[in-house]
């Protein structure tokens, strides 16, 4: 029976030994986790002091100020250009001769007669322009060429007061 006595209490320290093992190896785990959790901070505040570091030195280089004047002269450019470009349009329409539709429909007609072998050649032409209503030609001369020139005038006018107003700007 003694051996009983002292076979139980080496079972029941070898036990208390494999639990004190057991939460050792709990202990060491969790310290190991909480190492790794450290080491991971350490990285992202690394990554932050440099994601950090580059935005100053971008905004170092930038410079707001330069950016909008080049934006505001950059939209005066344009400006200009637009009235530019509506000028050279109403030059070029106003060298058009009088006439150059109708040529330029009857030129279509005569060459899809050709093509088609005279079958379109009945067909009327789609009216670009509305009905005109029969004045005498010279009481709606005058008025007209009249009209045409004043609204010209006008729109001469309003565009040189703009580029003078993109010039001050």
């Amino acid at each position: 029976m003694d051996g009983a006595k002292i076979l139980a209490k080496e079972l029941v320290h070898a036990r208390k030994g494999k639990e004190r093992l057991l939460m050792s190896k709990a202990n060491i785990n969790s310290m190991e986790m909480q190492l790794s959790n450290q080491m991971a901070t350490m990285r992202v505040a690394g990554a932050m002091e440099k994601s950090a570091e580059i935005m100053k030195t971008m905004n170092a280089l930038v410079k707001d100020r330069e950016v909008a004047a080049t934006m505001r002269e950059l939209a005066q450019e344009m400006a200009q250009a637009n009235i530019i470009d509506e000028l050279m349009d109403e030059a070029f329409e106003d060298m058009e001769p009088d006439g150059l539709e109708e040529e330029s429909s009857l030129e279509v007609e005569r060459i899809l007669a050709e093509i088609t072998g005279a079958q379109l050649a009945g067909v009327d032409a789609t009216p670009t322009k509305a009905p005109s209503v029969k004045v005498p030609a010279a009481a709606a001369a005058e008025p007209a060429a009249a009209e045409e020139e004043e609204e010209d005038d006008e729109e001469m006018a309003a565009m040189q007061a703009r580029i003078a107003a993109l010039r001050a700007e």
